[in-house]
């Protein structure tokens, strides 16, 4: 590859060559040095270049970055499915259908942040808390961003306090249904 990547460089310092090979030779040397191209298909193109079918070589180098475009299309796909069947085998079905749109991209932001290798284990901890309440509608999305912004500023005492005031707001929630459920269940005895 270093020796293909000379060849290019001296092709390239040719004088007599035209601003459109030199740019073409440019290009041909990016896509060798981000491995778009291995030597022989490199040396081939090169030749082209030299005999000065620069609409070839143009289509060539065309079809070489539109494959590299879609291998990171691709890629990028294939990693946000990860995260949503991630997102799906945490939470049940059911909760994620219930949420709106806004708060299911909340919900994969959220894993997106946990995937991330620079977490350290409190912002972990406070982003998959964050996640669980966001699933179970016990917040919405604009609430889940505003504590998903404290965390990313590290400002985790103020996220925790906002955890754990939506946290008893689903507790005292939950108190009142019981003992609604049992007024009835009073009511229907007597």
């Amino acid at each position: 590859e270093a020796e293909m990547l000379m060849g290019i460089e001296k092709d390239m310092q040719n004088e007599r060559l035209t601003f459109e090979q030199q740019n073409l030779f440019k290009e041909l040397k990016n896509a060798v040095t981000l491995g778009q191209i291995d030597m022989f298909g490199a040396q081939d193109l090169q030749e082209i270049i030299n005999k000065g079918d620069l609409d070839q070589a143009e289509l060539i180098l065309d079809g070489i970055e539109a494959t590299a475009d879609a291998t990171v299309d691709v890629a990028e796909k294939q990693a946000d499915a990860a995260v949503d069947v991630a997102t799906q085998q945490r939470y049940s079905a059911r909760d994620v259908a219930l949420l709106d749109k806004q708060s299911k991209q909340v919900l994969l932001n959220i894993e997106k942040a946990m995937q991330s290798d620079v977490l350290d284990a409190q912002s972990a901890d406070l982003l998959a808390t964050l996640a669980n309440g966001l699933a179970l509608g016990q917040l919405d999305a604009t609430t889940a961003i505003s504590i998903q912004r404290s965390i990313a500023r590290g400002e985790f005492s103020v996220a925790q306090t906002q955890l754990s005031g939506i946290r008893a707001q689903a507790d005292a929630t939950v108190d009142v249904a019981e003992a609604q459920a049992d007024a009835t269940v009073d009511v229907a005895e007597e």
